[in-house]
């Protein structure tokens, strides 16, 4: 098992979405067009039609994943947080759509 810092808020975080099992993926296509807007939004899709899980943010704050969590919870997404480990380089689904590291 992977320990924690005693304060976890100052650690770093990795972000990834999925599809949810089992549920409708095209009202959730939906959902992400009418929120995300059509670019951003095909981006995240043809990234989650080529892979399970797509990272969204990479090395944000406990804040910024707090954030992240609530707007793709809303978005019908599932949301996968792993502590950074900054082993290796890696870009996120979206990098390609804006200089920002994030979509919000």
């Amino acid at each position: 098992m992977i320990e924690m810092s005693k304060d976890y808020r100052n650690d770093l975080y990795d972000v990834y979405v999925s599809y949810p099992p089992q549920v409708d993926r095209g009202l959730i296509r939906e959902c992400l067009r009418e929120n995300l807007g059509e670019e951003k939004a095909e981006g995240l899709i043809e990234s989650l039609d080529s892979k399970p899980q797509v990272l969204v943010e990479e090395k944000c704050t406990w804040a910024k994943r707090e954030e992240l969590h609530d707007y793709f919870s809303y978005l019908g997404l599932d949301i996968i947080t792993r502590r950074y480990s900054g082993l290796t380089k890696t870009s996120t689904a979206l990098s390609r759509l804006s200089s920002k590291r994030t979509i919000l």
